[in-house]
């Protein structure tokens, strides 16, 4: 795996309903070769009978990647 510039940030791409619904978003985006955080993710998943009590779960993607994931949510 080639070593990437440390200057990037993590930018929200979506937020989802369901630590499930990000997952498998994550999952795809991953797929496609983009690297995904799920920043809530052990939050919602100590929490999961009250998860909509803190509202969505964010999805991020690196900076340098947010137009290429944005495309792939297109299609």
């Amino acid at each position: 795996m080639a070593r990437r510039d440390t200057t990037f940030a993590w930018v929200t791409l979506t937020n989802c309903r369901t630590l499930a619904e990000a997952d498998l978003l994550a999952t795809q985006l991953r797929a496609a070769q983009i690297a995904v955080l799920i920043p809530d993710e052990s939050l919602m998943a100590n929490i999961d009978s009250a998860a909509n009590t803190f509202g969505y779960v964010r999805v991020q993607v690196h900076s340098e990647d947010y137009e290429s994931a944005r495309e792939f949510l297109r299609l």
